[in-house]
């Protein structure tokens, strides 16, 4: 059963050589107990190298020190579900080397290894697995999320372990799991501690749900390119003490690191209401005061409103630049990146609603821009104005807001925000 430890015993008589007897064993399911075995107890014998040995996988040489040895093989006990499986060996004598004469009655044997589980299979909860992105781009974040069904539900006291796997060898190095520093660079919530690689194969990983829905979020390696589209299927291992969903019992991820073509969208000379931009669209507004709106987009798109008094209304994952003129940039969703340009800009970065992520100012100018913040009731005193490296952070509680490249938090005063119960696009 898994995690017992089946013995191998030989017995031999007669005179032994300098250095011990060699004796060949031929495993027959090599392959499959690899898969298996933990490691090997070796009592009165060690593992030999011979070149009749070295040239067959399934041929193990064995030098005999005693006549009573063994070679005892500890199992790994595992969490996935397997059928009773028959492992047979045979002692022979047909090799070089091979001086000794095998007992035609003692020469065999075989073990059945089992989960030993009771009322296996068919037992315990229904988990299932998704994405929220499947056709993803390197650099792009994405959450894998975890349902649990059924009786016996996972908590705290009660963790289920469950085996997502690709049967890709390195698989797992397509993502981002630490960061450049060595920190966990995972976020995940109804998982007890941090998600486990499945050994040295890194096809997989396993994790301890401790909830009936749980997640894990990540980004996807960005290595340069060079491998084009990559495909890899996730799957739920069928677990000794859980089922799987059979409608959700994997996904598919195709990751591609081939940048998406942007596509053009000119203003004109006057100024431009430029909305319902999409995803990857690169939009210039022209000359005079342009609108630009991105809120009905899925991001990666490149705004740049060149001349005049702009106005950008942002969704997330966008980069905008302003250019030249006193540019507005109105940020409902997170993760754009804003250059204001030239002139006195203002910066809107929490308006009626907290942004789902921090938005990053690339230029802001303390005295000539303004950070603006629209219908939450509040003001200065109820800002965190932190110093992150060479840049600073600005927060709502635990909610950051923005992230403004290049300035000293000290510097910022109340002088450099304007706090408004409303404001008109």
């Amino acid at each position: 059963m898994d995690g017992n430890i089946p013995p191998v015993a030989f017995d031999a008589d007669g005179n032994y050589v300098a250095g011990g007897l060699s004796v060949f064993l031929d495993v027959k399911e090599v392959f499959e107990l690899a898969n298996q075995f933990d490691t090997f107890i070796e009592t009165n014998l060690t593992f030999g190298s011979s070149e009749a040995a070295a040239s067959q996988p399934n041929i193990f040489e064995l030098i005999l020190f005693e006549e009573t040895s063994e070679l005892t093989i500890t199992i790994f006990d595992d969490i996935i579900e397997e059928e009773p499986f028959t492992y047979n060996f045979e002692l022979v004598d047909n090799l070089e080397g091979s001086d000794y004469i095998v007992n035609p009655d003692a020469n065999t044997g075989s073990f059945v290894l089992e989960d030993g589980l009771p009322g296996s299979p068919g037992v315990g909860p229904d988990v299932g697995v998704s994405v929220t992105e499947s056709e993803l781009f390197e650099g792009d974040e994405f959450t894998v999320n975890f349902t649990v069904e059924g009786d016996d539900l996972p908590t705290p006291d009660n963790p289920l372990t469950v085996l997502v796997d690709s049967g890709v060898f390195g698989a797992i190095g397509e993502f981002v799991i630490f960061d450049e520093e060595g920190n966990e660079a995972v976020e995940f919530e109804g998982i007890a501690g941090f998600p486990e690689v499945n050994g040295a194969s890194a096809s997989g990983f396993l994790v301890d749900l401790i909830a009936p829905t749980a997640s894990l979020t990540l980004e996807v390696f960005d290595d340069g390119p060079g491998e084009g589209l990559e495909t890899f299927d996730f799957e739920l291992a069928n677990g000794e003490l859980y089922e799987v969903d059979p409608d959700n019992a994997g996904v598919t991820l195709n990751i591609d690191d081939t940048a998406p073509a942007l596509v053009p969208n000119f203003g004109s000379l006057d100024g431009d209401t430029i909305e319902g931009v999409g995803s990857n669209e690169l939009t210039f507004g022209g000359a005079g005061d342009d609108l630009i709106d991105t809120v009905g987009g899925t991001g990666g798109n490149r705004l740049y409103g060149q001349s005049g008094d702009d106005t950008f209304i942002l969704g997330s994952d966008d980069r905008a630049l302003g250019g030249a003129g006193d540019d507005r940039f109105f940020l409902l969703g997170g993760d754009n990146t804003i250059t204001g340009g030239q002139d006195m800009d203002q910066f809107w970065i929490a308006n009626a609603d907290i942004p789902p992520a921090a938005n990053t100012i690339t230029d802001f100018e303390s005295g000539e821009d303004v950070i603006g913040v629209a219908a939450l009731d509040i003001g200065f005193d109820d800002l965190g104005i932190t110093q992150q490296g060479d840049d600073t952070l600005i927060s709502l509680g635990n909610d950051e807001l923005a992230k403004l490249l290049g300035v000293t938090a000290s510097d910022l005063t109340a002088a450099d925000f304007a706090f408004a119960d409303s404001v008109t696009i």
